[in-house]
């Protein structure tokens, strides 16, 4: 192979891995945003129902789910239980 098409392979690679990365950060951004709407959720829900109403318990299993989903890929372990 020449030089240039060695030049031009390694600037595609070089734009691809930069793609590949922003969408990780977009998708964990993304993921990260929803967590934080689903904790407030869960605070309003907490001062609105209580600690010990099934809707807030409802909320918080939903939210611990999400949780172990992006956190616990990332991390490989688990994560401690919500208040």
């Amino acid at each position: 192979m020449s030089d240039v098409n060695m030049e031009a392979i390694l600037s595609a690679l070089a734009l691809l891995g930069g793609a590949i990365a922003w969408l990780h950060q977009l998708r964990t951004k993304s993921r990260r945003d929803k967590i934080k709407l689903d904790l407030e959720i869960l605070e309003k829900s907490r001062h609105t129902f209580g600690e010990t109403d099934e809707r807030t318990n409802r909320v918080r299993a939903a939210v611990g789910r999400r949780m172990d989903r992006v956190y616990g890929e990332q991390s490989g372990q688990g994560r401690k239980p919500l208040p």
